[in-house]
């Protein structure tokens, strides 16, 4: 029998593993971005992403 505190629970792991997973791939964005050189332009477009879509991070341009 599946109760609520069991559905809530599942809820809190899946959570859990997407904010872990966001911040696996926010991190592996970031480590590119220091790796390509300054006139790359993926650099630039890992840049606008990261600022204007997740408005949490800031280069120093």
């Amino acid at each position: 029998m599946v109760t609520w505190e069991t559905i809530a629970e599942r809820r809190k792991k899946e959570v859990e593993l997407f904010e872990r997973k966001f911040i696996d791939y926010r991190n592996k964005m970031l480590e590119i971005h220091e790796g390509l050189l300054d006139g790359n332009p993926l650099k630039r477009e890992i840049e606008q992403f990261m600022q204007y879509e997740q408005n949490d991070v800031e280069f120093d341009s």
